[in-house]
């Protein structure tokens, strides 16, 4: 693979400035970096071809091990955190899929609502991964005595019909914390390429690649797979459970951000200041809370259904 001495300038400084400012994001605080720490990586990705990406994303994550086993020779303790080399890793692997499948939706003119299921059905079979080969082999019942303890301690119960109802409760909720964890990261990647964007037209940086969010609508075969998905709780045995539920809360993701999108694009037809309308949608998801993201999402599995059914 040749390149010429401006991609390797590229490659260079676009690699030196995602260490830095990744590192910079974990030792503020490690919530800082789960929170915008797409941001270096969306940027970069926008503006520079995919092969110089990949090349950018391996040196980081290579340079970063190196730095790690280099500094825990040299001292007993190392500088970069072995949980931040991971996260890293995964975020690295969320970016490039993400830049992968959109420069596929480009080159075969696959709309935004199709390129984000195919990628959401990805990340599916990567949770699946993670949960059979690791979660599943977890002991969580000491996680669960912690969490019914604290429950306790807090309204100071100790009734045992209550902490039997509870311990299935929150059997039930452990169980379906890698969705909502890998969920939580996927909103977390959406905003940070809304402002990646935003940052960009700033800057006036050239793009290589164009992210179009109007046909957002998702696909007649995921609407199909999230049904199926649901449909098949009534049938399957109860240690399948886990997987289906965690499926359905991740596929959930691409009806969120459909839902969304139509909400955004309707309010742009009320002459209000942008911040406004910034302000009451933050207050909104304040007030309240998982209400609204239940309505969000029945509005996106709803708009799916209707471009089936009404077609």
């Amino acid at each position: 693979m040749k390149f010429k001495e401006n991609e390797l300038r590229i490659i260079f400084y676009s690699t030196f400035l995602i260490i830095i400012i990744e590192t910079i994001f974990f030792l503020i605080s490690p919530q800082l970096f789960t929170l915008i720490g797409f941001l270096p990586l969306l940027i970069i990705g926008f503006v520079v071809k995919l092969r110089l990406l990949f090349l950018n994303l391996i040196l980081s994550n290579f340079l970063l091990v190196f730095a790690n086993f280099g500094t825990s020779i040299l001292s007993s303790k190392s500088i970069i955190n072995v949980s931040f080399m991971l996260v890293f890793v995964f975020f690295s692997s969320l970016i490039l899929l993400f830049f992968v499948f959109l420069k596929l939706s480009e080159e075969k003119q696959i709309s935004f609502g199709s390129s984000l299921s195919n990628y959401n059905l990805v990340c599916n079979l990567l949770l699946l991964s993670f949960i059979f080969f690791f979660f599943s082999r977890l002991d969580l019942s000491e996680i669960q005595l912690r969490i019914i303890d604290s429950i306790n301690t807090i309204f100071n119960d100790s009734n045992l019909n209550r902490n039997t109802q509870m311990e299935g409760l929150v059997k039930n909720v452990v169980s379906i914390l890698p969705s909502i964890n890998f969920l939580i990261i996927l909103i977390s990647l959406s905003l940070n390429c809304l402002i990646s964007q935003i940052i960009i037209k700033k800057l006036n940086l050239p793009e290589e690649y164009q992210l179009d969010i109007h046909d957002s609508i998702v696909p007649k075969s995921f609407l199909s797979f999230f049904t199926l998905c649901f449909l098949s709780l009534v049938i399957l045995p109860p240690s399948i459970h886990m997987y289906v539920n965690n499926v359905l809360i991740l596929s959930s993701f691409c009806f969120l951000t459909d839902g969304l999108i139509f909400v955004t694009n309707y309010l742009k037809k009320f002459e209000i200041n942008k911040y406004i309308k910034f302000i009451f949608i933050f207050l909104l998801f304040i007030f309240l809370g998982y209400v609204l993201f239940l309505l969000i999402f029945f509005l996106g599995y709803y708009r799916s259904c209707k471009k089936i059914f009404l077609k």
